[in-house]
């Protein structure tokens, strides 16, 4: 069997640079749940399912990562767009 493996770059906004410094006080856990994310975001992007609305001929996704009570991590949206290479992180909300 071959395994072809493909993890794209991750790239963040302005903005979502901006909402995830904030929210890494905000909230504890939030990096390690943040950087899971990014990580199935490189790897995972074209095949996850999410919502996703075309403006000006751009596909933006938007996919919302789970709590885990458990670890204590907040759930997570991002906003995203991505390309063979790159996974453009858009924006990022996060809550309880």
């Amino acid at each position: 069997m071959i395994w072809k493996f493909h993890a794209r770059t991750i790239r963040e906004e302005h903005a979502a640079e901006h909402a995830a410094n904030e929210l890494n006080h905000q909230f504890p856990r939030f990096e390690e749940a943040y950087r899971a994310l990014q990580w199935l975001l490189a790897r995972k992007c074209d095949t996850i399912r999410c919502k996703y609305r075309i403006v000006n001929n751009v596909k933006y996704h938007l996919y919302v990562q789970a709590p885990n009570p458990l670890a204590k991590t907040p759930w997570i949206a991002v906003v995203f767009t991505y390309d063979d290479d790159m996974v453009n992180i858009i924006d990022i909300m996060a809550g309880h």
